[in-house]
């Protein structure tokens, strides 16, 4: 389905298992909600990358790793579940989505580079307990976020992980 412009809506069936690599990447027109079903434990690399009007999305319980890219530049996105039992946040994960605030859920040990940079909306995240690294630049230009709170867990942040956070105040 890569780069169906007027694709406006899919129905993944609940016997899906894997979503590839750029599976609805540039599928403009897909708006509204997407139910990812709970068999589905992997979701390929950019797979709803540039889907512009897509507005929400839940991501199923026995998804571990949230792959590079999966939801880059969904400037509309303003809604993302995600579930209980993420290890890690891949690379540009949700780079560029119109997110106010994201819910990272206590399994999550790994926040990877550029997971959210340029999450122009973003005003506020918790980091839980459970994190042990952040990534090079995995904040950068998030520039409506007011505050964090890193827990003791962190051990490692990395490069220019909050760089250009202009209104980040504590």
């Amino acid at each position: 389905f890569y780069n169906c412009e007027n694709l406006k809506e899919i129905n993944i069936p609940t016997e899906i298992e894997y979503i590839g690599d750029y599976a609805f990447r540039g599928c403009q027109s897909l708006e509204n909600e997407i139910v990812i079903p709970e068999g589905v434990s992997e979701i390929g690399r950019y797979a709803f990358s540039d889907c512009y009007l897509l507005s929400a999305i839940h991501l199923p319980s026995n998804l571990e790793y949230i792959s590079e890219g999966l939801l880059n530049d969904c400037k509309n996105l303003r809604k993302i579940i995600l579930s209980k039992g993420i290890v890690s946040i891949g690379p540009f994960a949700f780079s560029g989505c119109a997110v106010s605030e994201i819910f990272i859920p206590d399994s999550v040990k790994s926040i990877s580079k550029n997971a959210f940079e340029k999450m122009l909306n973003l005003k506020k995240i918790n980091i839980p307990d459970s994190v042990i690294k952040i990534g090079d630049f995995a904040f950068y230009g998030c520039t409506y976020l007011t505050s964090v709170v890193i827990p003791d867990s962190v051990t490692e942040i990395g490069e220019s992980s909050f760089y250009n956070c202009v209104n980040l105040k504590s």
